[in-house]
């Protein structure tokens, strides 16, 4: 977390920590490297992926019993011992490989959650980020955030390293420090928000500008090459939609204009669960 940088006062909080030794997880952070993952198709930009590890519909959470969960012992040891294994929905691993990213989107409308989202980062480096809204942040090894999926939110791994997660979700209805086996084990605490310029007038113009190369071929390209700008920009990262609608409507085109307003609709909802 950056000094000097801005409290976030979002939903997105970092609520505890495990107890988990590194050197002693490595064996299982590189078993999860062989992991049946599913690449996410459509809002994933390289390679973004995810493996249910666990989801409440196997049965009790037993290491012995929910398949891949018997790879990670120590992890799972962990979560036994941290969380009201009870109020588990799934547990899933995340992989975000080196140079990839998702663009930006909604989970959830906040009135409809699906679950409490808990990330857990178990391989990360400095150039592992997540947005929310207007702020980017960095999670650390072994902390546990709370992320509010109803946000427009992004992740991204600009190093060579893999980035590693688990994602724990857990009953809505349960509140956050209900779900720690010891209550005065959770904490509350909002995140900083990285520091970045304000974009100028000339970039904002150059992003418009790109309206006259724009086609059908390349537009998707051109969302995600948008899909970045907030990492380096103080700007919502929900920005990149409007943008893209201002874009196709410069092109004249009106195929780009109506694939414009789907790409806003499939990511930013409105959502119908």
């Amino acid at each position: 977390m950056n000094d000097g940088g801005v409290i976030c006062t979002s939903g997105t909080q970092l609520v505890g920590r495990l107890s988990i030794d590194p050197q002693r997880l490595a064996p299982e952070i590189k078993a999860t490297e062989s992991f049946p993952m599913d690449p996410s198709v459509g809002y994933g930009v390289g390679s973004w992926c995810k493996c249910l590890v666990w989801a409440s519909k196997m049965g009790p959470l037993d290491t012995a019993k929910s398949g891949l969960a018997a790879s990670l012992p120590m992890l799972m040891a962990a979560i036994h011992e941290t969380f009201r294994v009870e109020a588990i929905n799934h547990l899933q691993i995340f992989s975000i490989k080196g140079r990839g990213f998702i663009l930006p989107h909604r989970d959830w409308v906040p009135a409809r959650p699906l679950h409490t989202r808990l990330h857990i980062p178990l391989q990360t480096n400095e150039q592992c980020l997540h947005a929310e809204e207007a702020s980017v942040f960095h999670m650390s090894e072994g902390e546990a955030w709370v992320v509010d999926a109803s946000l427009t939110h992004s992740a991204a791994n600009f190093s060579e390293a893999n980035r590693i997660h688990v994602v724990v979700d857990f009953d809505p209805e349960v509140p956050v420090h209900e779900l720690f086996r010891v209550p005065g084990n959770c904490e509350s605490a909002p995140f900083e928000s990285i520091d970045r310029p304000k974009p100028t007038s000339d970039s904002l113009d150059a992003i418009y500008g790109l309206a006259e190369i724009a086609s059908a071929r390349n537009f998707q390209r051109i969302a995600d090459m948008l899909a970045t700008v907030h990492y380096d920009r103080q700007v919502n990262c929900a920005a990149m939609y409007d943008w893209l609608s201002e874009i196709a409507h410069r092109s004249g085109e009106a195929k780009l204009v109506d694939l414009a307003a789907v790409l806003q609709r499939r990511y930013l909802g409105p959502f119908d669960f």
